[in-house]
């Protein structure tokens, strides 16, 4: 089985890391995979992208495409009938009414399969054949609990000082970074606010190893990735009530959500904070079968039944 993965490489990275995570996992399973990088923003440049997708489709042998975020799944669903194509919603692309009306009416009639990452996405899909429900997984042997040391500390990290990740970048205005910095001096602790920005994903272990607790503010999410990183090192998390947070975070001690009031947020961070130790996130992640291995699982056992092999 051959499948090209299509996805927006203009991030810094050029591809979001579970996306290549996903298909390292894949290939462990006999799945050759390809990838399909585009450039470029507008209707314009992905029409192109598409033309020169077709290009690439003709010099190689492939059974299923397979598109990431909602353009890039457009780029894969408007070629040729004979492949197979599958889509994969990541959530941050189906927050306004127009992407959805753009998904549910122009894009995912021309897919095979569609993969979501929570119900509530789910249902914002009016075809409802061929839809499996999968947050990408985490890699658990590169997220894991350490011990911090206090001489090799981050640079990032303040010694005593209440250290908080923030999820992302500051500049990303989903994330609304002010509304976790009104949380933040609502404590009246010191705080060190870091920045999710920059940061190898060995850094960003050290980083959730070292840290009181990570914080979340978003206004929109899909099944966010870094909450799934931070179970996976058992660190302590605040959280609005976004996407599958809450489902994510059922059960886990020193886990908190919040509203989207910065009072409930502050007094939730001081919970964390008191909580002071690890979490059982790791153990919840795993029970819900979210580590990276068992997600590519799910996925290749859906392009096997999307594709009639049973």
């Amino acid at each position: 089985m051959t499948v090209v993965f299509v996805f927006s490489a203009n991030g810094p990275l050029g591809i979001a890391p579970f996306v290549e995570g996903l298909g390292e996992q894949l290939e462990s399973m006999d799945v050759r995979i390809l990838y399909f990088g585009i450039k470029g923003n507008g209707w314009k440049s992905y029409l192109k992208e598409a033309l020169r997708l077709k290009k690439y489709l003709r010099s190689v042998q492939c059974d299923i495409i397979h598109g990431h975020y909602i353009w890039s799944i457009l780029v894969g669903a408007l070629q040729a009938k004979k492949y197979i194509k599958i889509g994969s919603y990541i959530g941050c692309d189906l927050n306004t009414i127009q992407q959805r009306r753009v998904a549910s009416f122009l894009v995912t009639p021309l897919l095979d399969g569609v993969i979501v990452m929570n119900e509530e996405m789910a249902n914002t899909i009016n075809d409802k054949k061929n839809i499996l429900i999968s947050p990408y997984g985490v890699d658990i042997g590169v997220f894991s609990q350490s011990q911090p040391i206090a001489n090799s500390l981050h640079p990032r990290v303040k010694p005593n000082c209440i250290n908080i990740l923030f999820s992302s970048r500051f500049d990303r205005l989903v994330k609304d970074v002010t509304l976790a910095r009104k949380a933040c001096t609502e404590t009246g602790i010191e705080i060190n606010l870091i920045e999710l920005k920059d940061l190898s994903r060995n850094e960003i272990v050290e980083l959730l190893n070292q840290v009181n607790l990570l914080l979340m503010t978003s206004k929109h999410e899909g099944s966010p990735q870094v909450i799934k990183e931070a179970m996976a090192c058992n660190a302590p998390i605040v959280s609005v009530d976004v996407g599958d947070v809450r489902w994510l975070l059922k059960g886990v001690k020193g886990c908190y959500i919040a509203s989207h009031d910065p009072v409930d947020i502050a007094s939730k961070i001081k919970m964390a904070v008191d909580f002071g130790g690890k979490t059982n996130g790791r153990e919840r992640l795993i029970e819900l079968g979210l580590d990276s291995e068992s997600v590519a699982r799910r996925i290749f056992k859906f392009y096997k039944s999307v594709m009639g092999l049973g």
